[in-house]
């Protein structure tokens, strides 16, 4: 073997034998910051079922808010008195315009049945889904 290969060996050993430092008190912080993001909204076309009960979907919320989140559903004037059933959950629609569908104190997702019943005039039925801090 020539010289310079020798050297080299050499110099590989003495580089391999050399003990790395141990670090038995090291702690590694991590830290970051994710953006808030909640969304609602209906995943699937109204359709009529049995009696004057429409299936409006489902209602699929999400939000990573720590402080959780409520959500409400706006309805016009002419939707009070009607009902609106929530995963099974009978909501009676006053004339205020507005109710509280969901409250969660925390981060979470869900999806919800969502049906309005009661004699329900032709067309649209404009509804508006919000999402509320808690």
């Amino acid at each position: 073997m020539p010289r310079t290969g020798l050297a080299c060996l050499a110099a590989l050993a003495v580089a391999t034998a050399v003990p790395l430092p141990v670090f038995a008190d090291a702690t590694v912080q991590v830290s970051g910051q994710a953006p808030l993001v909640c969304s609602a909204g209906v995943s699937a076309a109204p359709t009529v079922g049995a009696g004057a009960s429409v299936s409006l979907g489902a209602l699929v919320e999400f939000c990573n808010d720590p402080n959780g989140f409520d959500v409400w559903i706006d309805y016009p004037a002419s939707l009070a008195h009607q009902r609106l059933t929530v995963d099974g959950r009978t909501i009676q629609l006053s004339d205020k315009g507005s109710v509280l569908v969901s409250h969660f104190s925390r981060p979470s997702q869900a999806s919800l049945s969502l049906a309005i019943s009661g004699p329900l005039a032709p067309g649209p039925v404009p509804l508006t889904i919000r999402m509320v801090p808690a």
